[in-house]
């Protein structure tokens, strides 16, 4: 569907384009196509400018052009499908802070505390609502490859202070 209207906005792109970026899996997203837009010199940089227009919110609140939409599971049944294959599921990116009791109440394990987004508050937010609720902590640099936005494998994460006889956990973000 978004490439048909890039297509019907006069963009020279393809779905066959898009799927030989997205292998075997067959998986389309806005990084392939914004990929296929770089290797044609329609734009330079992944994030940039190009990018907001086609997938982001305009400043008079209308959607990007090529807005994809992805089926989305219900936060607390997908906790529960997590802890019934036996995982432990954790909130990344907390944004959902409001579902809280409902996501601990269906078997949430963790929290992402240490995370490169995240301002000193998000991360305070976090660990109070960790210790209220009983969940661990956790930490990721949310690295997605060559089709991130620049953090690096390793770069956030949690850890206990080796220095310390204090067993305390320690969050880290490496700039």
């Amino acid at each position: 569907k978004s490439i048909r209207r890039l297509r019907s906005a006069g963009y020279p792109i393809t779905e066959e384009q898009v799927r030989a970026l997205a292998g075997p899996s067959g998986e389309l997203c806005k990084q392939y196509i914004m990929q296929v837009f770089i290797d044609a010199g329609l734009c330079t940089e992944l994030y940039g400018p190009h990018y907001r227009h086609l997938f982001k919110t305009q400043p008079d609140g209308s959607p990007g052009i090529a807005t994809l939409s992805f089926p989305a599971a219900v936060p607390e049944e997908a906790v529960r499908l997590v802890v019934s294959a036996g995982g432990k599921a954790v909130l990344a990116h907390p944004g959902q802070m409001e579902t809280l009791p409902g996501l601990k109440e269906a078997g949430l394990w963790g929290v992402e505390a240490s995370h490169p987004k995240h301002c000193p508050k998000d991360t305070e937010l976090c660990l109070r609502l960790a210790a209220e609720y009983g969940l661990a902590l956790t930490g990721g640099s949310d690295f997605h490859g060559r089709y991130g936005e620049g953090e690096e494998l390793g770069d956030c994460g949690i850890e206990q202070d080796p220095f310390s006889s204090d067993p305390s956990l320690f969050l880290f973000c490496r700039s």
